[in-house]
């Protein structure tokens, strides 16, 4: 019960502050889970500077380049939240999904030791999905697109 107690109050300190601009994510309806850009680019190209974007910004990445599809290890997003992305490309459209996880360091404060929590989808909600959402949402936000949506 304490430790229930104690990741709750932690949820609840985890915001989207400092990793999405305010006009992006007063774009975003609640419970969105995938981000969709459209842009003029062709695949292969699109692909290409997805995968060297995502390696800037520190993410390990596992590109397939025959599916088009990018999918990054969990990277710290602050805040003790790890996101992880998975990318792929269709025709004209990136699209994109997060998963989240609790960091180490919250792992220690609730259960004393560094154990291993599961993956979850990130959503915009609250707490850690928002937060790991938030840096997708940044992410794709900086892909060159003529259109951006969420769903």
């Amino acid at each position: 019960m304490r430790y229930l107690i104690i990741l709750l109050l932690l949820a609840g300190c985890v915001s989207s502050q400092g990793v999405i601009d305010d006009t992006i994510s007063q774009s975003i309806p609640n419970n969105a889970e995938l981000v969709i850009a459209t842009t003029d680019m062709n695949p292969a190209d699109l692909f290409d500077l997805a995968r060297k974007s995502l390696i800037r910004e520190g993410h390990r990445v596992d590109a397939d380049s025959e599916s088009l599809t990018l999918s990054t290890e969990g990277l710290d997003v602050g805040q003790s939240t790890l996101a992880r992305y998975t990318i792929y490309i269709e025709d004209s459209e990136i699209y994109g999904r997060a998963d989240w996880s609790i960091g180490a360091t919250a792992s220690v404060m609730v259960t004393g030791s560094a154990a291993e929590s599961g993956w979850e989808r990130a959503r915009w909600s609250s707490g850690r999905p928002m937060r790991a959402f938030a840096s997708l949402a940044a992410f794709m936000n900086e892909i060159p697109h003529d259109n951006i949506r969420y769903e």
